[in-house]
């Protein structure tokens, strides 16, 4: 009866959506974006309902109840919508005040009928996830901080932790509450936020999720950047460009009127709040914030109503169970290693990653008897109570590795806490330090990543991206190992790093290190005159944007001159670009360029630096090099930032330059007018990026790249204006490509298809923004090796594809195509399909990709995954009285909060 009764409203609402987009009267885009995410949720409650009756079999006067209450709540919203022109009340001012407050009292209602669910779930089907028809409802969420999260991760333990904070969270009073979860570095606070954060119940309460990682290194300005990002959709420039005062204006009025939850991770000083707690609107619905701390005092002096949470340690039962997952996976333990496991698992005392380290030792081993009783021997640490517990376990692993891996693995020491490390970046630094070994014919950078995957496999480092094929793509570590690090690089001499924002002069130094970071600097250069003797570091790094206002002295080359790697992305430095290139022992080399300048011209005497294999710029704005960089045979990697169409000076025709420089592997972001010369002389280019005027008379245009048998991603961006279909015509791609990226080329849909017969080894294909023209694509030709492909920004309304044109197809992504009516249903045929992601797009192709899933379940396939993110309520509360652009803008600042629906058999 509640099933029907929900279906009729859905029908009158999208009705009034569907009159929407061809009615003369338009609507405001507010208020369609209102409706949307209204169709999206009576949606989510029909198949809630299914679910519900199910698990109430029991219980069947509270279902009754609750059926009741919806079937209210489904006739009222056919009231509202039903049987009414609104695009002509739109236009009547009077009519337009009464349906918005018709719509704002229904909206306030079916609030509180999903609040009255949330409240009955806890209660009545404990540790239970919310199941949506035949799918699990995982995610609805506007944006969260990439944490970085143990790969496979699972809780074990604080079952009845889970449930308290839970009822915490959706339960109690409407007032905005602060709870707090406590305990000692390593006990797993911050999996069981993320759990708690991620849970399908969570999800559906709270219309706006935050996460952000809080850390020691606090600065109110990078926290405020770091929030106001994840809710609104500005141009980072803007936001960039904020003070303090306007990124907290814009905050507190993205998350007024809406029911939110924010999680601050890691807090360790209280005046975090204290800078903040005006931010966060109460106004008596039900938000919540949510610490993670090492420290009571946090959660004391936060003066909540809500008392805090201290986790406590794993029992011994519960710490076999977690080494058993750790190691054995799905398997069990072979009977002859049961006892010495409950032995060495005792001995960690209940530290959950204590065990988890540990556990990343015995996997990686042969799994005898002898070597798990000599892991146990060496774990014959004091009791818990101990704060030095960790160390010994840490230093167990530590020991344990091969030697090659030991210093990659206290590199991570640098990075700031929290951070999450491209893989790129970090390979390339280890290439530039030297801590690679070439092993036969793989690259130095094969290697590499080969070395980062082994200190995955134990455990010692987080994975926190993966690519299309499974790859690590962004990587992590924990605050307890990132402490060990520096410890252990410190006690190796090897690491030193300096805080001198808050006047924590760590000097004289006891040690003269290789490695120097600087850190919460506002001048970078006050450390330089400590190093007075022979021994000087080979490696710098700055990490703070403060560098960026800094009026510093100098760069104090000869403190420098034995230098391998500098890396100073916040520092603004191209003042002392002379001294730089005096620096001819570099290998690694990333700078940062101020955005006020329109250009940077970099100087011909960078050509000095003969050792150079990695050359990094920042900039938003060109970047122009000079033809002698030529001669800098060892380069390996040239990364320009974006928006730039980098340039190369025009040729000395006295100049000598080598023929080719056989070692470059990257090239990114330069205008192709400009490098053609110099493209012909890297053959072994893996990674090319174009930026720049690459169409004329309606035909893609660049420089012959057939000859590079090894280039394997190619990113193709015009910087023109076309409103026509281009076409490739004699264009030839190497034929070994992997990677193509298409951005604002304007191509035509039957050239698109072509590619497949061109690039039979295509594995990926992104379409972005207007890089294709045309409403309709008619796949034509098939793509044999394509397993990613992906959407944005493009205007097509009609794709007709079946599975024999994408056979290894892996994962679609289709981003803001707001006129694409639906999904091929022959690409949910693909027998290696694994997910659909839909962001942002109309609610005919949501239902189509729901379609795919549930056929796809129907004929026994559980694998397939669809995740979608809608459209977000626009708040009904807000001032209808205001001018139509004001509306607008209001729309564009708040509608993008991401309703994630994740539909998978787990």
């Amino acid at each position: 009866m509640a099933e029907s009764a929900l279906n009729l409203a859905m029908e009158k609402l999208n009705q009034v959506i569907e009159r929407s987009k061809i009615s003369a009267r338009k609507l405001d885009p507010s208020v369609v974006d209102g409706l949307r995410s209204l169709y999206e949720e009576l949606g989510l409650l029909t198949r809630f309902l299914k679910d519900w009756e199910e698990k109430l079999v029991h219980q069947r006067e509270d279902f009754r109840t609750l059926e009741r209450r919806i079937i209210d709540i489904a006739s009222e919203a056919e009231n509202v919508f039903g049987g009414v022109d609104w695009e002509w009340e739109w236009f009547s001012l009077k009519m337009r005040h009464i349906r918005m407050v018709r719509l704002h009292l229904f909206s306030e209602k079916f609030e509180a009928t999903k609040t009255e669910m949330v409240k009955t779930y806890v209660k009545k089907i404990p540790g239970r996830s919310i199941h949506w028809g035949d799918s699990d409802f995982s995610k609805r969420d506007s944006s969260r901080e990439n944490t970085a999260t143990w790969e496979g991760e699972t809780m074990v333990g604080f079952e009845n932790e889970t449930m308290i904070l839970k009822e915490w969270l959706t339960g109690g009073l409407k007032q905005l509450e602060i709870i707090s979860i406590i305990g000692m570095a390593g006990l797993g606070k911050t999996t069981l936020a993320r759990k708690l954060y991620d849970d399908p119940l969570v999800v559906f309460r709270f219309y706006v999720r935050l996460w952000v990682s809080v850390s020691q290194e606090y600065q109110k300005r990078d926290l405020l950047v770091r929030l106001v990002s994840s809710v609104i959709k500005n141009n980072p420039n803007e936001i960039d460009g904020m003070n303090e005062s306007e990124l907290a204006q814009l905050l507190y009025k993205s998350l007024k009127g809406r029911v939110y939850l924010v999680v601050m991770d890691d807090i360790w000083d209280i005046r975090v709040w204290d800078d903040l707690r005006s931010i966060f609107p109460n106004d008596n619905n039900g938000s919540r914030i949510m610490f993670t701390s090492r420290h009571e005092s946090v959660a004391l002096l936060s003066k909540s109503n809500r008392s805090s949470l201290s986790l406590r340690f794993l029992s011994d039962d519960e710490s076999w169970d977690l080494l058993q997952q750790r190691v054995f996976g799905r398997e069990t333990c072979v009977p002859e290693l049961v006892e010495l496991g409950k032995q060495i698992t005792k001995k960690c005392h209940g530290l959950p990653l204590a065990i988890v380290v540990v556990a990343g030792i015995l996997a990686n081993d042969q799994k005898t008897h002898d070597q798990w009783k000599q892991v146990a021997e060496t774990l014959n640490s004091p009791t818990a109570s101990d704060p030095q517990l960790w160390e010994k376990t840490l230093a167990l692993s530590y020991n344990n590795l091969p030697h090659h891996l030991k210093r990659c693995f206290l590199y991570f020491g640098v990075f700031a806490e929290d951070s999450q490390i491209t893989v790129q970046k970090l390979v390339w630094l280890w290439v530039a330090e030297g801590f690679v070994r070439k092993t036969g014919d793989q690259s130095l950078e094969d290697v590499a990543s080969g070395y980062l995957l082994d200190l995955i496999s134990r455990s010692l480092i987080l994975v926190c991206k993966r690519r299309y094929d499974g790859g690590v793509k962004a990587c992590g570590i924990h605050d307890l190992l990132r402490d060990f690090c520096i410890k252990q690089a410190e006690k190796e001499r090897s690491l030193q790093q300096i805080s001198t924002g808050r006047q924590e002069f760590m000097f004289p130094f006891s040690f003269n290190p290789e490695h120097l970071c600087i850190k919460d600097s506002e001048n970078a250069w006050t450390a330089t005159s400590v190093f007075a003797s022979s021994d000087k570091p080979v490696a710098f790094f700055c990490f703070n944007s403060q560098c960026a206002g800094s009026q510093d002295p100098g760069f104090h080359y000869p403190c420098y001159d034995l230098l391998r790697v500098f890396d100073i992305r916040s520092c603004n430095i191209f003042r002392n670009i002379s001294d730089i290139v005096k620096l001819v022992h570099l290998s690694y080399l990333e700078l940062y360029a101020p955005y006020a300048s329109p250009e940077i011209n970099v100087p011909a005497s960078i050509s000095n630096l003969q050792n150079l294999e990695t050359l990094i710029i920042h900039m938003g704005s060109c970047v122009i090099l000079p033809q002698c960089i030529r001669k800098m045979v060892k380069l390996r990697h040239i990364g320009l930032a974006a928006k730039g169409g980098h340039r190369l000076k025009g040729q000395d025709p006295d100049a000598r330059y080598p023929f080719s420089l056989d070692d470059l592997q990257t090239l990114s972001w330069v205008d192709p007018y400009y490098w053609e010369d110099f493209i012909a002389g890297t053959p072994n280019l893996k990674k090319l990026g174009f930026w720049g005027e690459i169409v004329s008379r309606k035909c893609l245009m660049f420089p012959d790249l057939y000859f590079l048998n090894q280039l394997q991603e190619l990113k193709l961006h015009h910087t023109g204006f076309l409103g026509f279909g281009v076409r490739l015509k004699g264009i030839r791609f190497p034929t070994n490509l992997k990677k193509l990226t298409f951005e604002r080329t304007y191509l035509s849909w039957d050239e698109i298809s072509t590619l497949g017969k061109l690039l039979p080894t295509l594995e990926v294909l992104k379409l972005l923004q207007n890089a294709c023209k045309g409403p309709v694509w008619e796949t034509s030709e098939d793509f044999p090796q394509l397993k990613f492909l992906k959407y944005k920004f493009l205007d097509i309304e009609q794709w007709n594809a079946s599975s024999s044109h994408f056979p290894r197809l892996q994962k679609l992504v289709l981003d803001d195509c707001y006129q694409l009516e639906k999904i091929p249903s022959g690409i949910g045929e693909i027998l290696t399909l694994q997910m659909i992601e839909v962001h942002f797009c109309i609610p005919s192709l949501v239902n189509s990709a729901r379609e795919i899933k549930e056929e796809q379940e129907s004929m026994g396939n559980s694998l397939l995954q669809v995740v979608i993110h809608s459209w977000q309520f626009s708040d009904p509360t807000e001032d209808f009285g205001g001018s139509k652009n004001d509306k607008r803008k209001q729309s564009t600042n708040d509608k993008r909060k991401q309703s994630t629906t994740q539909c998978s058999c787990l």
